[in-house]
């Protein structure tokens, strides 16, 4: 099924702040009934993988930086990989 929207978040040591807000934005782009993806970036964190597993148990789509790039590239990073129609 196509994709229309994808939503990308960068993250930098913010697990916690993603499991508290995530959920809520799904709740909403589920009630929209728009096809979407969340695609969680995260940019270097180093915090023992609290970050993917966050992505996994929200069903997020995971992308890693290695070492921290900043912002910007993090979310240029999910806009190339998105595969909505809209991002």
């Amino acid at each position: 099924m196509p994709v229309d929207l994808s939503v990308i978040l960068p993250s930098y040591l913010s697990a916690d702040v993603a499991r508290r807000h995530i959920p809520v934005l799904l709740a909403h782009l589920r009630s929209t009934g728009v096809s979407h993806e969340v695609i969680l970036v995260d940019d270097g964190s180093h915090d023992g993988g609290a970050t993917e597993r966050v992505a996994a148990d929200l069903g997020c789509r995971y992308i890693e930086h290695a070492v921290n790039q900043g912002n910007g590239a993090s979310v240029r990073r999910g806009i190339l990989e998105a595969v909505g129609r809209s991002r």
